[in-house]
């Protein structure tokens, strides 16, 4: 299997895929993995999404949705101020 053709099938198999993934599979380096990216999205069939080494890709037309989970600083939360002395 070439390294076109595992990027497209983990993209059916998942929402999104990491050139890390891919290179970490294939042991090829960075440089030779993003040029298959690359044409992919110049062919129209991934959109990328991010910069550099944290992007990710989907297929066109496919939504990624990301989810951000609100965290409280322990000074905000609940118990940490009945442990404080006012």
């Amino acid at each position: 299997m070439n390294v076109r053709q595992l990027i497209l099938q983990k993209l059916r198999n998942q929402p999104s895929v990491r050139a890390a993934e891919v290179i970490k599979i294939t042991g090829f380096s960075r440089e030779y993995v993003n040029r298959f990216f690359r044409a992919l999205v110049t062919e129209g069939k991934l959109n990328r999404l991010g910069k550099a080494n944290q992007a990710r890709y989907v297929l066109e037309g496919r939504k990624f949705k990301k989810v951000l989970v609100p965290i409280t600083p322990p000074e905000l939360s609940l118990e940490y101020r009945k442990t404080c002395v006012v």
